[in-house]
């Protein structure tokens, strides 16, 4: 039997109301993205900046030596032409240039380093990723922070912001969103070190082991040479014929 709306309300059965029927997916992400944008963000000091850095430059700068001694090692003649040395140094610079302009403006926003750092380079008006042409204006203002014997970076640990130099040219900030890493980026860092001093104490004890060899085998053929000449001498004299004088 058909119920009209009034018999409904008359049998207490409650219709739902809204009172906003304009509900899309973009109204309610807009005041989730308002109040993340209202957070205040937390600003990366230059130490943990320093140490994403070293970070870094320890993982490209080992990358980049091994495939360079497999380029002397298929190749031996590199290491005596000085064009081919300085066009390595020039392609280690550029990849290095494009390493940090590309990561810095790519979907993470941070380099490897500050990735583990839990950095990230954003914009700073609206904390919004920063493009290509920002990150590269940012990586080339650091040359001036280098120039002025490195108080560009310095400045870091004291402006409001934690903002370097080419920072603040490039209206940048970096923020830390969660905690660091440290294990992991003490083990980077401090990793190739201590294979180093562990090749650096093998190599020499087998260096040593082989001089203190050869010593002792030089020692030994000396010992041997005077040895021979005395035998000689000892037995020229046992087969020496004796004479008698008879009476």
């Amino acid at each position: 039997k058909y119920m009209p709306p009034n018999e409904f309300n008359q049998n207490n059965v409650i219709s739902p109301t809204f009172t906003n029927t304009n509900i899309t997916p973009g109204n309610i992400q807009q005041p989730m993205q308002q109040s993340m944008q209202n957070t205040a963000p937390v600003y990366a000091g230059f130490w943990v900046r320093f140490a994403a850095m070293v970070v870094d430059t320890v993982i490209f700068q080992t990358i980049f030596i091994i495939l360079v001694i497999i380029l002397v090692v298929f190749v031996p003649s590199v290491i005596e032409n000085e064009l081919i040395k300085n066009v390595i140094i020039g392609v280690y610079g550029l990849c290095f240039f494009l390493y940090y302009v590309l990561t810095q403006s790519g979907v993470h926003q941070a380099t490897i380093g500050k990735r583990l750092a839990g950095l990230r380079v954003v914009r700073s008006t609206d904390m919004s990723r920063i493009s290509i042409g920002r990150s590269m204006g940012r990586e080339l203002a650091k040359i001036i922070s280098y120039a002025m014997f490195m108080i560009g970076f310095i400045m870091a640990g004291f402006t409001t912001k934690k903002q370097g130099l080419h920072d603040m040219m490039a209206g940048t900030v970096v923020v830390k969103e969660r905690p660091s890493r440290t294990g992991l980026m003490l083990l980077i860092i401090f990793g190739p070190v201590i294979l180093e001093i562990v090749a650096i104490v093998v190599f020499g004890a087998m260096f040593m082991s082989a001089i203190l060899g050869s010593v002792v085998e030089a020692d030994f053929n000396n010992d041997m040479q005077i040895e021979e000449p005395s035998n000689l001498i000892s037995e020229n004299i046992d087969n020496k014929p004796t004479t008698t004088i008879d009476t």
